[in-house]
């Protein structure tokens, strides 16, 4: 069975929405690309629309402990 060419596969799918999210994708990066993760970091953030990885962290931690009202 062979995969429909419209699918993406999960490195280019859509980027995550999380902190956590990022961090995995990044990881996933690393290993099929062979680069450092630091690099996988910037690459994913900088897909999510941030301009670097400490500005998606600030960005996502400040989401995350948002008060629910």
């Amino acid at each position: 069975m062979h995969a429909d060419p419209g699918n993406k596969s999960s490195l280019e799918a859509g980027p995550p929405q999380t902190l956590t999210g990022l961090k995995r994708r990044a990881t996933r990066i690393k290993k099929a690309r062979g680069i450092r993760h630091a690099e996988a970091l910037e690459i994913v953030a900088q897909s999510m629309g941030h301009t670097s990885y400490r500005s998606a962290l600030t960005d996502l931690e400040s989401v995350q402990h948002a008060p629910i009202e």
